[in-house]
């Protein structure tokens, strides 16, 4: 039997093969039970929860653990979703391949399963994927499709996405009069939410439009409108783009010292947020500003910081091409595919009157594109490997950047560590005190401070501005004004420490060509005849205290007594009152609490609050039997249980002494 006679058999009986096997069409379950209904939400908030937080590991086990229990139930809309939000966790890593892969798979079988809105999302996610990769072709028509499903569905908060991304689009072509029609609708839809995020972003998206139509009035409205929204909910990132498009429009208008005033706002906060994109470009525009004020060495390094981090960034834009190249590939293959099944049905219907000649022509044709199709993958795979082993190698020099980072900071945590009194220091004049300190990062704005001059002692707990690498600096400069106040100027009594060193705070920020509105919030009190007292001995204590207050437990009175600091803190500020002296008598096995606003600020327990300053009284009058010890443990067990999975928001610095 000759080959080609072969090949025509098994072709046949593939075809027949086809005929007979009955098509695959999976019927999904319309509804679950509401107790299954509410895991399944549990897993898709908690997938957004940690998205949000930029932990994407989390968010793809909630995103996959919602998807299993979905297919488990044979629920569709449920698999929809699950697919849908695994796609925009895949934008977030920058993921473009599986992310249209995910995108695809939760429009197929929202369609099959008619949930128009997952399908309104897909079709929103997958436009924007290809609006990442350069297809501009492919984007509109996903994001119409998008549009008019959630115009049927007549959800605000989804039209006002679906003409955001619209708006961006336009804007991208330079059609500013398209972008502002579009972000004009965003906005209209949105004001009928309670969402602050996405109404600020269409004002700053308004903003940025009539920058590049020259109408800065109406730039400047905007972006004014944008920055009140942001600071409602504390959108620390989007405050810094919203300032850093003020200094553009400045720029644009030649004023180029309000614009260096909003790039310096802007840069702090790209930094305090980590926005490396936004720090990139600030760079780069500080770095002009510079150089028309003839500042050449700022210049110099902004643009070199500018310069050395946009070719980080590079490595990114690689990835994209190869993912373009991938999905082109995939994309070609599919349709030729799609076109091959579509012929062969064709010739099943015709399959008595078709001569064995055609279908050995159809054959060769399939033979010479599936050996074409061999060639291009090779191909696509030697480009794959080799932009690999380059994105591998920026990969490796960031890593080497990052070590190098964290072992200065680690350094610094050294040297902070060194102007603390040491647990030997603090045991020696305390017989019975405990310390939790836990800062928030390497370093901390938080600090304990002991001294002793003469006969009497002193004890602060200190909370400087920030956290972090900026908070420990400032945290430097205070305690070395505390130590100032009484060895250089010989202050012993609370209140006169921190007139002095107010004072002395004041001075050095005042060296500084900007307004430093940092400073510290501080509770400090002193103790005269401690170390000689009998058991009978009535103690004399003094406190002051900047924001921050001192608590007070008596033996023989289990209730907590608050003497309150004044109200304005260590550092600049339009208040200039001297602080509050305050004397009271303590006795023998009276407790004294100094603490900063870590621990009560702290969000935990089962509904993800703040614990509040009600919480830590109710937590230290239950505790005030136990050793101070042994109180310093339940503290730092009790912390760790109300935190659970939740990041750590501040610096914690809590003192507790039994005299």
């Amino acid at each position: 039997m000759k080959l080609t006679q072969i090949i025509v058999l098994l072709l046949v009986g593939s075809i027949f093969s086809n005929c007979t096997s009955p098509s695959v069409e999976t019927d999904y379950a319309p509804n679950v039970s509401a107790t299954d209904s509410t895991t399944f939400y549990q897993h898709i908030d908690s997938a957004n929860y940690y998205r949000i937080k930029g932990n994407l590991a989390e968010a793809k086990r909630f995103s996959s653990a919602a998807l299993s229990q979905s297919e488990q139930l044979n629920w569709g809309s449920g698999m929809a979703e699950s697919y849908t939000n695994l796609a925009y966790i895949n934008l977030y890593e920058n993921d473009f391949e599986a992310a249209m892969q995910h995108a695809v798979e939760g429009l197929r079988i929202a369609e099959l399963c008619h949930d128009e809105k997952s399908q309104g999302f897909a079709n929103l996610l997958i436009g924007y994927i290809y609006f990442n990769l350069g297809d501009t072709n492919q984007v509109l028509p996903y994001y119409n499709k998008s549009l008019e499903i959630r115009l049927t569905l007549q959800n605000n908060y989804d039209i006002g996405f679906s003409y955001s991304y619209l708006g961006n689009f336009y804007a991208a072509k330079q059609q500013y009069d398209s972008a502002l029609y579009f972000h004009n609708k965003a906005l209209e839809h949105r004001l009928q939410t309670d969402d602050t995020r996405s109404i600020a972003d269409s004002y700053l998206l308004i903003g940025a439009t009539q920058h590049k139509v020259k109408k800065f009035d109406l730039a400047f409205e905007n972006f004014q409108k944008a920055l009140l929204q942001y600071a409602k909910i504390n959108d620390k990132k989007r405050l810094a783009e919203t300032y850093r498009n003020y200094a553009e429009v400045y720029m644009s208008q030649g004023n180029i010292d309000d614009a260096f005033n909003f790039l310096q706002q802007a840069e702090q906060l790209a930094i305090e947020t980590g926005s490396l994109d936004n720090q990139i470009t600030i760079a780069e525009q500080l770095a002009t500003i510079y150089y028309k004020k003839e500042k050449f060495k700022e210049a110099y390094d902004n643009l070199a910081f500018h310069t050395a981090q946009y070719k980080k960034s590079t490595g990114e834009s690689k990835y994209r091409d190869i993912v373009k190249n991938i999905l082109a590939y995939k994309n070609e293959k599919e349709k030729k595919i799609k076109q091959l099944e579509f012929d062969q049905k064709e010739e099943r219907q015709k399959i008595f009157m078709i001569a064995g000649v055609i279908i050995i022509v159809l054959i060769v044709g399939f033979l010479i594109f599936l050996f074409n199709r061999l060639k291009i993958t090779k191909k696509q795979k030697e480009i794959i490997a080799i932009r690999k082993l380059q994105i591998d190698k920026a990969f490796l020099e960031l890593e080497v950047k990052n070590k190098e980072i964290l072992d200065s900071i680690n350094y610094a945590k050294r040297i902070q560590a060194a102007i603390l009194p040491s647990d030997t220091s603090i045991k020696s004049v305390f017989t019975d005190i405990f310390v939790l300190y836990k800062p928030k990062d390497i370093v901390a704005g938080d600090f304990y401070w002991l001294e002793q001059k003469n006969d009497k002692l002193l004890l602060a707990a200190a909370d400087c501005t920030g956290h972090g690498v900026p908070g420990a600096m400032v945290s430097v400069i205070c305690n070395n004004s505390l130590n100032r106040s009484v060895h250089e100027y010989g202050l012993t009594k609370p209140a006169e420490i921190l007139n002095k060193t107010k004072e002395l705070v004041e001075s050095e920020f005042a060296k500084s060509s900007e307004r430093m509105m940092d400073g510290m919030d501080i509770a400090l009190f002193s103790i005269e005849g401690y170390a000689t007292a009998s058991d009978s001995h009535s103690y004399q204590v003094e406190f002051a205290g900047a924001n921050n207050p001192m608590w007070v437990i008596r033996k023989d009175n289990p209730t907590i007594e608050e003497y309150k600091g004044d109200k304005m803190p260590i550092g600049m500020t339009d208040i200039h009152n001297p602080f509050t002296h305050t004397e009271l008598n303590l006795s023998k096995g009276d407790l004294i609490y100094l603490f900063s606003d870590g621990f009560v600020d702290q969000f935990g327990g089962e509904k993800g609050k703040k614990f509040k300053t009600s919480g830590l009284k109710s937590l230290l009058l239950n505790i005030q039997h136990l050793t101070m010890a042994d109180q310093h443990q339940h503290l730092a067990d009790f912390l760790s249980q109300w935190q659970g999975p939740l990041e750590q928001v501040d610096d914690i610095c809590i003192i507790g002494v039994r005299l």
